[in-house]
């Protein structure tokens, strides 16, 4: 049985670059996406809704590099 691995170190790149702990993880089409997600949600801070999508992408990114 596969034991489910956290992985600490990506988690804490990511909370400087979102996307990056993806790629530490050997997981680029990922972290890459992730990325210009943010990028995108950044430039959507102009408009509105990048108030709530930043966040929530940041998060995201975090989480899914620890546990994943």
């Amino acid at each position: 049985m596969k034991t489910k691995q956290k992985h600490t170190a990506p988690a804490l790149v990511n909370i400087f670059m979102p996307g990056l702990g993806q790629f530490i993880k050997d997981e680029q089409a990922k972290g890459i996406c992730i990325f210009f997600a943010y990028i995108v949600s950044l430039f959507l801070i102009v408009v509105g809704i990048g108030l709530i999508t930043t966040p929530i992408i940041w998060v995201g990114s975090i989480y899914d590099a620890y546990n994943n």
